[in-house]
Order: C-alpha cells, then sequence, then structure tokens
C-alpha cells in the first residue's frame, strides 16, 4: 500500500481534529453552531480511532502468538473504552497488555 497516501490522510484528519478543537475559540457562534460541525465532531473521534486501529491491525500475523495478543489487546481497548469512556486509559492498557503478552 502506499504510505504516502496514508500519511496525508492522517496528516489531512490531524488538521481536521485541530481546527475543530481550537476553532471554536476564533469562529464566530453561528459557525460553531451549524449542523455540520456539529455532527464533523460528534463522528471524528470514532473515525480516527477505527483508523488506529486497522492500522495496528493489518500487520498481524497468522502466528498465533501475534494473533492472540493482537485481539487481546483491541478487546482490552474496547472494553475499558465501553466501560470507562476514557480514551488515554484504554489505549494505554491495550499496549501494556498486548506487550506483556508478545514479551
Amino acid at each position: 500500500m502506499n504510505y504516502d497516501y496514508l500519511l496525508s490522510c492522517v496528516a489531512v484528519l490531524t488538521v481536521l481534529n485541530i481546527c475543530l478543537r481550537y476553532g471554536s475559540f476564533i469562529l464566530p457562534a453561528r459557525v460553531i453552531e451549524h449542523p455540520v460541525t456539529r455532527e464533523l465532531a460528534k463522528y471524528l473521534p470514532a473515525v480516527v480511532m477505527s483508523l488506529l486501529v486497522l492500522m495496528c491491525m493489518k500487520d498481524l500475523s497468522s502466528d498465533t502468538t501475534h494473533l492472540i495478543a493482537g485481539l487481546a489487546g483491541l478487546a482490552t481497548v474496547a472494553g475499558l473504552h465501553i466501560f470507562r469512556r476514557n480514551a488515554l486509559l484504554s489505549i494505554v492498557c491495550g499496549t501494556v497488555v498486548y506487550m506483556l503478552m508478545i514479551n
């Protein structure tokens, strides 16, 4: 797969995310209250997390150890995010579970 394309997608999503987060301090209220802005703000974090999951899971080999560790890390992230609604906690715990199972 072309990594320049993927890098440009991540760059565009990053810029869009930064603009949405910090735009509320710059833009007038009528732009902030626009329905398109609300929809983007509602779905963008889930889209970014989905892209991160896809990028992490695409390189898993058919080796049983790595596959089980990757799926356990994914289940940890999903379970903690549903339970606690804290993205940082779920990502860190999922990474720790994955690394402990690999090593």
